[in-house]
């Protein structure tokens, strides 16, 4: 009976699954945008494969309300699961996409922490904060540029590439 079920509903949705594969937009909703894959790969090239890696992204689409993106949240059930950078990049991160470490709940101490340090030195760098995520471990930052005002992350690290969206930078320390 569940397999004459499920075929019942296939066929009945198959015009709809249809039209919903061969939409234009359906290409990047599967696998990300081309600037996601493009900087992803680009990770996966220019690092090491020990390296620990921060990044401002946290939310799929351009221009994050706050309330989808902050580490101070109230509803954690709301958020993008931005997930595609970490899977083409083949590379650990700091902290990456609030769909893949938890379940629509406040995440430990530790891991907000993370997203904190990541999007606060994103969103406004200083020396304190790049010495922060140094001491911790990470050596690069892949920065979202549709989540920060800076322009000039000369100071902070060295670029080894970027796209429309998004900068690879190799961090250097102030220490």
């Amino acid at each position: 009976m569940l397999t004459f079920t499920l075929n019942s509903r296939w066929i009945y949705d198959q015009d709809r699954f249809k039209t919903e594969v061969s939409s234009l937009g359906h290409s990047e909703y599967m696998f990300g945008d081309s600037d996601v894959q493009e900087i992803g790969y680009a990770v996966n090239q220019l690092t090491p494969p020990n390296a620990i890696i921060a990044s401002n992204y946290f939310c799929s689409e351009t221009i994050c309300p706050t309330d989808t993106y902050s580490a101070h949240r109230a509803d954690w059930a709301q958020g993008g699961e931005a997930m595609y950078l970490t899977l083409y990049s083949h590379r650990r991160y700091f902290v990456s996409g609030y769909g893949f470490l938890w379940q629509n709940v406040r995440p430990t101490d530790e891991v907000v922490e993370r997203i904190d340090l990541s999007v606060m030195f994103g969103k406004r760098p200083t020396s304190d904060l790049l010495n922060a995520l140094v001491k911790q471990g990470v050596s690069y930052f892949v920065l979202d540029k549709t989540m920060t005002p800076v322009l000039d992350w000369s100071n902070f690290g060295r670029e080894l590439v970027s796209n429309e969206r998004f900068i690879l930078l190799q961090l250097t320390t102030t220490q």
